[in-house]
Parts: structure tokens; C-alpha cells; sequence
């Protein structure tokens, strides 16, 4: 579970583990969590 991932470290982390073909929970202010999902999300339909 990764917490504040819209910007910054949160959102690097969570990237880094969605290449990494992790499986993560998303929290974070609604607004910036859709980008950062999407983007994680396209990293994971990769593997």
C-alpha cells in the first residue's frame, strides 16, 4: 500500500513497483491518484 502517490517520492515508488509487476493499493487525493492509477496501470498490462 502505497500513500500520497500522485506526486513526488509516492508516485516514483509506486511506478517503480507497477514495472516491477506489483500489485498495489493506491491512496492519495482524488484528483491526483486517477493520473498516477493510469499511469501505473499501463506499466502493469505491459508485463
Amino acid at each position: 500500500m502505497v500513500t500520497g502517490l500522485g506526486r513526488g517520492i509516492g508516485k516514483e515508488i509506486v511506478l517503480t513497483l507497477a514495472r516491477e509487476g506489483a500489485k498495489v493499493v493506491l491512496s492519495d487525493i482524488i484528483g491526483e491518484v486517477y493520473e498516477a492509477a493510469r499511469e501505473a496501470e499501463a506499466l502493469v498490462q505491459k508485463h
